[in-house]
């Protein structure tokens, strides 16, 4: 037993039901390929909320790097001061 597809169209806000033709099937097959690749879009998504954190949390490094090096060039401009008195 082969089961009959109906499709139902809506024209001028009324219903018509007719047989399904093998056009009708392409175009179904087409509307579910689409909502699967609509599903995989979401995923990636979320790994861009991921990256995201990741940045976040690399900012203070960068600071804590500028702050060591700024107390480096303090302690090395102290450390200059004396040396080039004594050799006044």
């Amino acid at each position: 037993m082969v089961k009959k597809i109906i499709v139902v169209m809506k024209r001028n806000n009324s219903l018509s039901k007719r047989k399904a033709k093998k056009e009708d099937k392409m175009m179904m097959t087409k509307i579910m390929m689409k909502k699967k690749k609509k599903k995989k879009k979401k995923k990636k998504k979320k790994k861009k909320k991921k990256v995201k954190q990741q940045q976040q949390k690399k900012r203070p490094r960068k600071r804590r790097i500028i702050f060591i090096y700024i107390l480096c060039t303090t302690f090395l401009k102290l450390l200059s001061y004396p040396c080039s008195a004594r050799f006044k």
